[in-house]
């Protein structure tokens, strides 16, 4: 959940969804908090195969995309028509 907030929080629309568990499972993305203070998502099983810092890697590339579809879409098509409506 902190993951999606960061996303929303930082998107460059101003409404963005995140969807989680579409296109298959990896496991379970752990905060690096968590995963320092050794919770019990914090061990490597089948349901938790991601590296600590996999939730901000996550957060970090969809910033990235949704910055390039924001450029390459300059005056927000969609976004303003929905605003409008």
């Amino acid at each position: 959940m902190e993951y999606q907030l960061d996303i929303k929080a930082e998107s460059p629309f101003s409404r963005t969804a995140v969807a989680e568990l579409t296109n298959g499972y990896c496991g379970y993305v752990i905060t690096e908090h968590a995963w320092k203070a050794g919770s019990y998502e914090a061990h490597l099983a089948g349901s938790s195969k991601l590296a600590p810092a996999a939730g901000s890697m996550i957060v970090t590339e969809s910033l990235r995309l949704l910055s390039l579809l924001r450029t390459s879409n300059p005056a927000g098509t969609g976004d303003a028509a929905r605003e409008e409506a």
